[in-house]
Formats: structure tokens, C-alpha cells, sequence
């Protein structure tokens, strides 16, 4: 049974027992998003390298890739994984539910399907300068050498070889946290993020020993609480919470009851205290007196690092007596010399961040510090947090960097009649205080230790008598100036800590604290929480990047070719043709004809006209072969024919997304070297020119005769349009469309110069009777006077620098002469291209198979050769114009059937 699925049922049959009631949000994880879940599951964002932009959702359907964007807020940028066995995780969108897939080499969204391109490894490749892991590679479970790789210029990833590209790293931030627990730069070098068991198994418990067995495991965990449970017998030195842990509370049960949790070994036996851990979602209620009538240390923390205590609930029924209760919520320090576990004293604890906790009822409430005096680290901060009817030390610090921004202190029915200060600044504290706002606790909000701290400050800060009454700003007196700015460390949002509404008090009324939900637990970075910030800072040390806007996946524009055509593929390198020897791709003298199918989103099938057989590559590697087969449908036969500077054209694969193009194997210019797939280089071996055929008709048309030419060349049938027969100049021209009636022409090709004289002249002698076409310029504003009794046409031909052609006709008798003549221009250089056709004769309509009459036959014949059907071949296309536009299109066969069904449908035209 797949885990993810076993720890669903074992979700939904716990709380169902446990509870006794139905919970709606168990819905299969792999339908929607992290709202059904039945935990609040850690969701987390991707961040880029040492770019300031994450991993985003382009859409929310499946198929639709994954994109980047700088911070958003929004659910498209949040990700959480469903483990699947150590390493291997699916990684899921908390907007849609859909999963990463590996979709050809293209990064994309898809419905869970267990599908083997759907898993991946997450893997630390690179450590901060605290020997964190900062930088992840995500590689694919089913081929370990490609991973997920951004590629700026398209605004997407791939999945590609995995060679240590800053574009393959990244880090994983965990949604909402910021802070010093969370991304963060000490004196200028980047620190990872805490992220607890985020790689870990969940495990999910419904009783003390299973949650102190799994605190207490060697491996990564989520530990799932989905009972409320009471600690109050479980022994003090047994509620380890050991290295990449998470404790998360269910949303139907998520109470534990006077516990003693600890990172540290409680008798010092290990190196060093535990460290990378996150409690969430939690209520930690202190519930007996002691023997010694002191209230429990619900967590203590001694020389922990990267800790995030977040939207837990903290509360004590018990009387407030500030005598006796000396236990507190949390406490985080180290060991005190003489103490069992006294070994970790010089081991300080340091990245600490508590965020959107509530804390109710107790004297002594939450400490920081380092008892052997050490000023060096200790980074804390604390934001978000409710405080209410909370005495003292809420917080205090020692000993540390200390950031208290936009907590929120209130009192029950008006007053507390134990208030003491809140904010404390210790010995050896540095303490920036921002936007905090104090009900009922004034004269006690902020207490600096004027003779130990080493600076207190506060700015933006509020107060007022009781929460009724409308608060003012604090009278403060910072205590020296600061040695240190938050915002080199960190970026951070703040709320205004009174603004007459939308608020401090508001914020913290509605999202602090544990929830049953997934719609009510919050960050000020969300984008619905938007309206409440006053101020953003930014994170620093990241680089921005410039994104393009190139075909997604790596893809290339295509050409688009005429599949009437005929095409000989010609190699750059080698000046050899494609062709084939016992069906494998190779370079040769032969000349081969291909005809191009599709065309669909740029990509074409390659058929040798003769066998009917697509050209095929089956694998992505390099050195692939190519080869012949039967035309299938898939995309190992779909090819785009990219054009480069030079007019030459690069043949992509669509199996590769256009990464890996044909060439010929190292580069070679022998006739009968291998055409196989590499990934592209712009080598000239990669390069190819493809040169439409006319497949000519056999005999000569037409005769010429040189009359004073001083660049005549020769001439003689056309076997492709690129010739090289010139008769003036020097110069050639390749044409991309040109009119249907042109098929099967015999033509004269000229590149005239720049003369405007009348001693460069040829003479055509027609051998029978004949249509010329002459194809001239369109740019050219005056037409040559050798052209005056040529008739213009609605016909044009279109080169393959889109440059437009019109044609001119003139029809000769057999024996016939004309005189061509140069381009008539002062200046420049002018093209053009006399083609030669047979005198229209008597032709039964439709007849396009010559046996005298129109059926069934010839409507079949068109109709597959307007498929492209291989060795299809006309005997008489100008029979099926019977729109009588030059060309043949569904239109013509439309009314061959039309006229089938009319009077034996046996017509003649002239």
C-alpha cells in the first residue's frame, strides 16, 4: 500500500475514534491542495539559487509549467511534500493538489497519478557558513543525473542534467517564517532557514509513548498529534526532542498537557543539544503545581539552534503567584554549571524566531539567555505574538541580537493586578523594539537594564490604560544607539501598532494562536493579509534576475514549409544530402526527396517520399541514430526546422523540447557518415539546407540563346530551386512558396546586376507551345522594358527572406521567340525567375488521373494527395483547379464532388 495513502487512513481512522465526530477535511491528498489535509502540513517555497525569485505556478490546470516570480504571497508559490520512502517525496502545489511531473524534460503540473516521472529526490548539495544545509539539488527519482533546472530566458524549468548550476539549487524557505530561525544574513554571509522534519516521515500519534518515541528518533520526523494528551506522568529526562523534528498539532486534536520537553539530553551524554526544530499548531497548557507549588517549564530549550515556535497556544489554569510559580511557558538558555546536563554550558543557543503565538495567563512567561555570559549569539526574534494577562518576561532577553516587533500585550477584564514589565532587556542585550502595541500594562511596557543592556530601542510602539481606551504613543528613552540593523539580516513586514483599525490588535486577535483550520492559520506575508502592512523590508543579499520571454521548455520557432513540396536536406558541413542506406540515417551524393506532414505548433513529419517512411529517432541521448519507419503518431517523428542567421536551418526533436537537434556523427564530411541526435552547438555539422524540388517535367520546353551576355552561365532543367543557373550576375535565390500551377515547371533563373543597358540579353526559343511566368520584384516601382508585353498576374511567389515576387505571363506558340533582358534598375541587384509550362490544352474537368473521364478514381486520387499520402502523385493537377486560382485546396475537391454528382460530371475547359 502506497505511505501516503496508509497515512491517510490512519489520519481518518485516529480522529474518528479519538473524537468521535465526521471531519469534512479528509479528502484524498491527491484531489486538492493543503487545505484538506487534516494537519496544518508545512508548506514551504522554492527559492532560486541566490536569486530573489521562487518557483510559481504559470497556471493552475494540469500541464500547465512552473514559472518563477520575486514574493507573491499567494498559494502558487507554496509548495508541501507527500513522502513517499526516505529521500523520495512528491511535490505537491498547496493551490491545486497537483504534483510536479516531469513531462518530457518540461517541469509541469499534473493530477497524481504515482507516476515514476512524479517522484523526486530533494537532496543538500552546498552548506552555509554554519554548516546548515542552504542549497537543495531536486533531482528525478527515476533518473538521478536531471533535475530541476531554471532556465531565465523562457521563465521556466526543465529537467535537465544535473552539472551544480546555481539555476539546479535551491533553497526551501518555510512559509511564513522570518526571522532569525528563518533565511537570514549573519555579518554579511547567508544562513539556511529552519525547516525542521520537513524531509521527514509523518508520523501521527495518539499517545504519550508514540509521541515521545518519535521526538525522540534519529531520523527527520513530522510528529502529527491527533489526541490531546497529558505529560504529567511521563518522566522529565524521557521528552527528548531530538534534530529535524516538527511538532504540529491536528486541527481536530492538539493539546498536550504539562509536558517537560527538552532539546537537550538531560545528562549531558551527547555532543551537543539538539538543533533544526518547529512546533506548530500546538496548545501547551499548564495545568498542576508541583511539589513545590511551581507550575511546569512546558519547553526548554537549552543551547538549541534554528528553532520556530509558530502559531501555538500557550495558557495555565492555574493562580498567578510570582513567588512559587518560577516555571514558565518556554525557556530557552544554556545549562547552568552544576546541573545534570552542564556539559552544553559553553554550547549557546542561537536562531530563534517566535511568531504568531498566544500566551495566556502566567507570571513568568518567556525567557532568553546564555548563562555563561556570552554575548556573540543568541539571534532572536519575536513577532506576531498575543500576550494576554501575562506578568513578566514577555519576553525577556540576555545575552543576544534581540528583534521584538508587532506583539501585542492586552489584559483580561480590564487589568491585571500582577503586571510587571514586559519587554525586559537583560544583561548583555542588544534590543530593537518595533510596533508594539501594551493595554492595561502602562509604566511597564518596555524595561531596559540601563546598567547590563548594551542598547534598547523602540520606535512605532503604542500603550494605553486598559484595552478600551485609545492608545498613545510610548514615552521611551532608548538606551544607547544600535550597533546592528535588522534589515542587513533579515526582511520583515510590519503592521502599524495602531492605526485606529486595521491593526496590531486586530492582526493578533484573528490569526494568533493554534486553529482548527487551515483557512485561519496566517502570515503577514500572505497576500490577503496585505492591507494590515504598513512597512516591507527587504530580503538582502539576494540578486535580482531578468527573465525573457523565449518559448517555454526550451522550444524554438519553427519554419513553416510548403508540404506540396518536394525536399532535398542538404548537410552544411559536408555539402552532402540526407538519404539512406539499409534504413539508417546517412550523408551522401544521393539525392533524396522528402515531403513534410503536420505542422502542428512548428513540428513536422520527415517522409521519404519514395518508401513512405517518417524519419525517426527513438531516445533522447546523444548519438540516437536516425532512422527510417512507418509513420506512428508519436513524437520521435516530430521534427522542427529552425532557421538560422545564416538561412540554413537546425532540425529539433520534440522528444528533447528542441534541446538536441540531427547532425552527423564527429563532425564528418564522408559520404556515408551516421545522422544522429546531439544535443545542439551550432556547429555547421548541425546545419542544414532544405531545398524544395519541383520534380520537373522531362524534356526541354524551352531553348536559350545568349545575345550579348556577359554573365551567362549555362542553363538546364531545374531539379531544385536554389539552381545556381544564372544568367546575369552572380547571384541566386531561394524561394519558400510559390503557386500550385508552377509545380512541375522548367525554369530560368537570373540574378541580374546592377545594368540598365540593353547588350545583357537572352533569347527564349519556345520548342512548343508554352506559358511563361516571369517572377519580378515587387519592390521594383517601374518594370523593365523587355517586360511591356508580358500580362501581370494576381499570382505572386514569395522568397525565403518573405520578399514578394510578381508574376507576369506571356504565351508563346511553338517556335517562338522573347527577349529577356536585365533588371532595368540604375541601381541595385534585382532577382528574378522566368518559369516555362505547357500551353493550357483541352481538359475534362477533374480528370486529374488522364483516362478520359471524371469518377469516383480521381475524387479519391485528389483527396490523398491533398493528405499528403506518399507516392501520390497527379497526372494532371491543372483538371482538379476548378476554382481556378492556381493552386489546389479542399475547395477544388468540394466541387469535384459536386460535379461527380451532376450529368456524369464530364466537362471541358480551355
Amino acid at each position: 500500500m502506497d505511505l501516503k495513502k496508509s497515512i491517510l487512513a490512519t489520519i481518518t481512522a485516529s480522529l474518528i475514534v479519538s473524537s468521535g465526530i465526521s471531519y469534512p477535511g479528509l479528502l484524498d491528498v491527491e484531489s486538492a491542495g493543503a487545505d484538506t489535509l487534516s494537519y496544518p502540513v508545512q508548506e514551504f517555497r522554492f527559492g532560486i539559487g541566490d536569486t530573489d525569485r521562487s518557483i510559481t505556478l504559470s497556471g493552475t490546470d494540469g500541464g500547465d509549467y512552473l514559472s518563477s516570480y520575486t514574493f507573491l504571497g499567494e498559494r502558487k508559490q507554496k509548495w508541501y511534500l507527500n513522502y513517499i520512502s526516505a529521500g523520495v517525496y512528491e511535490i505537491v502545489s498547496s493551490e491545486t493538489g497537483y504534483v510536479v511531473t516531469n513531462d518530457n524534460g518540461l517541469a509541469v503540473i499534473a493530477p497524481d497519478v504515482d507516476g515514476a516521472n512524479q517522484r523526486w529526490n530533494i537532496t543538500s548539495v552546498e552548506n552555509d557558513f554554519e554548516g546548515y544545509a542552504l542549497y537543495y539539488k531536486v533531482t528525478s527519482n527515476a533518473d538521478n543525473s536531471v533535475g530541476l533546472t531554471f532556465d531565465a530566458d523562457s521563465n521556466s524549468f526543465s529537467v535537465d542534467t544535473y552539472t551544480g548550476d546555481m539555476y539546479q539549487k535551491f533553497r526551501l524557505n518555510l512559509d511564513g517564517l522570518e526571522g532569525f530561525a528563518g533565511e537570514s544574513c549573519i555579518n554579511g554571509k547567508m544562513k539556511a532557514g529552519t525547516i525542521g522534519g520537513l524531509l521527514g516521515e509523518p508520523v501521527f500519534c495518539d499517545t504519550v509513548e508514540k509521541v515521545v518515541a518519535a521526538l525522540d528518533s534519529t531520523e527527520p520526523k513530522t510528529v502529527v498529534i491527533t489526541k490531546n494528551l497529558d505529560f504529567v506522568n511521563q518522566a522529565k529526562d524521557k521528552q527528548r526532542i531530538r534534530d529535524d523534528k516538527t511538532l504540529v498539532g491536528s486541527y481536530a486534536a492538539n493539546t498536550i498537557t504539562d509536558c517537560l520537553l527538552r532539546n537537550d539530553d538531560f545528562w549531558g551524554k551527547d555532543a551537543r543539544p539538539s538543533q533544526n526544530i518547529v512546533i506548530r499548531n500546538m496548545h501547551f497548557h499548564g495545568k498542576y503545581l508541583n511539589s513545590s507549588g511551581s507550575g511546569q517549564l512546558l519547553l526548554q530549550f537549552y543551547g538549541v539552534r534554528n528553532l520556530w515556535l509558530d502559531h501555538n497556544s500557550f495558557d495555565a489554569e492555574f493562580a498567578q503567584n510570582k513567588d512559587n510559580e518560577v516555571g514558565k511557558f518556554v525557556w530557552i538558555n544554556t545549562p547552568a554549571n552544576g546541573w545534570s546536563d552542564d556539559k552544553y554550558n559553553g554550547y549557546n543557543p542561537d536562531y530563534i524566531t517566535a511568531s504568531y503565538n498566544n500566551f495566556l495567563n502566567r507570571y513568568w512567561t518567556f525567557a532568553f539567555g546564555s548563562q555563561n555570559k556570552d554575548t556573540s549569539r543568541l539571534h532572536t526574534t519575536l513577532m506576531f505574538n498575543k500576550w494576554e494577562q501575562c506578568s513578566r518576561r514577555c519576553p525577556q532577553y540576555s545575552n543576544g541580537y534581540d528583534h521584538n516587533y508587532n506583539n501585542y500585550h492586552t489584559v483580561t477584564n480590564g487589568s491585571n493586578p500582577n503586571k510587571s514589565s514586559q519587554v525586559i532587556g537583560g544583561e548583555g542585550s542588544r534590543v530593537i523594539n518595533e510596533n508594539c502595541l501594551f493595554e492595561g500594562y502602562k509604566g511597564n511596557e518596555l524595561d531596559p537594564d540601563r546598567n547590563s543592556c548594551l542598547s534598547f530601542t523602540d520606535s512605532g510602539s503604542y500603550t494605553a490604560d486598559s484595552p478600551s481606551s485609545t492608545p498613545a504613543p510610548i514615552s521611551f528613552k532608548n538606551h544607547n544607539s544600535d550597533s546592528w540593523k535588522v534589515g542587513d539580516c533579515y526582511g520583515y513586514h510590519l503592521i502599524a501598532a495602531y492605526n485606529g483599525g486595521n491593526g496590531l490588535k486586530s492582526f493578533c486577535n484573528t490569526y494568533s494562536g493554534s486553529w482548527n483550520a487551515y483557512s485561519k492559520i496566517r502570515y503577514i506575508t500572505d497576500a490577503d493579509c496585505a492591507d494590515y502592512v504598513q512597512k516591507t523590508v527587504a530580503q538582502p543579499n539576494l540578486k535580482s534576475v531578468e527573465v525573457g520571454n523565449e518559448p517555454v521548455g526550451g522550444g524554438k520557432t519553427g519554419t513553416e514549409f510548403n508540404t506540396q513540396l518536394n525536399y532535398m536536406i542538404i548537410n552544411k558541413g559536408s555539402g552532402l544530402s540526407l538519404n539512406f542506406a539499409e534504413n539508417s540515417g546517412v550523408q551522401g551524393e544521393k539525392k533524396t526527396l522528402f515531403v513534410l506532414s503536420g505542422g502542428e505548433n512548428g513540428y513536422y513529419r520527415i517522409i521519404e517520399k519514395t518508401s513512405g517512411l517518417a524519419l525517426t529517432i527513438q531516445g533522447n541521448n546523444n548519438g540516437t541514430a536516425l532512422t527510417l519507419a512507418a509513420p506512428d503518431g508519436t513524437d520521435s517523428q516530430l521534427f522542427k526546422l529552425v532557421q538560422n542567421e545564416d538561412a540554413s536551418f537546425t532540425i529539433c526533436t520534440k522528444g528533447t523540447r528542441d534541446k538536441s537537434c540531427i547532425g552527423i556523427t564527429a563532425g564528418s564530411k564522408s559520404s556515408g557518415a551516421a545522422a544522429v541526435l546531439w544535443s545542439f552547438d551550432e556547429s555547421d555539422n548541425q546545419k542544414w539546407t532544405v531545398e524544395a524540388n519541383f520534380d520537373p517535367i522531362k524534356g526541354k520546353l524551352i531553348t536559350l540563346t545568349p545575345k550579348d551576355m556577359n554573365y551567362y552561365t549555362g542553363w538546364g532543367l531545374a531539379d531544385s530551386l536554389q539552381i545556381g543557373s544564372t544568367v546575369f550576375g552572380d547571384r541566386n535565390v531561394t524561394y519558400a512558396e510559390i503557386p500550385e500551377s508552377l509545380l512541375g515547371s522548367e525554369y530560368v533563373q537570373t540574378a541580374c546586376d546592377s545594368k540598365n543597358t540593353v547588350n545583357d540579353l537572352a533569347e527564349i526559343y519556345a520548342n512548343e507551345a508554352v506559358t511563361l511566368y516571369a517572377a519580378f520584384d515587387a519592390r521594383v516601382e517601374k518594370a523593365p522594358k523587355w517586360l511591356a508585353e508580358w500580362t501581370k498576374t494576381d499570382l505572386t511567389v514569395k522568397n525565403s527572406n518573405e520578399v514578394v515576387f510578381e508574376l507576369y505571363s506571356l504565351s508563346l506558340d511553338a517556335g517562338d521567340t522573347v527577349i529577356l533582358g536585365s533588371n532595368g534598375q540604375s541601381s541595385g541587384c534585382v532577382n528574378y525567375t522566368v518559369f516555362a509550362v505547357p500551353a493550357d490544352e483541352k481538359i475534362i474537368k477533374g480528370d486529374v488521373n488522364m483516362d478520359g473521364e471524371l469518377n469516383v478514381a480521381d475524387v479519391v486520387l485528389l483527396q490523398k494527395w491533398l493528405l499528403a499520402v506518399p507516392n501520390t502523385h497527379l497526372a494532371n493537377w491543372k483538371a482538379a483547379d476548378l476554382c481556378e486560382d492556381g493552386r489546389l485546396d479542399v475547395f477544388d475537391l468540394c466541387l469535384m464532388k459536386r460535379l461527380l454528382l451532376m450529368n456524369g460530371g464530364l466537362y471541358e475547359y480551355n
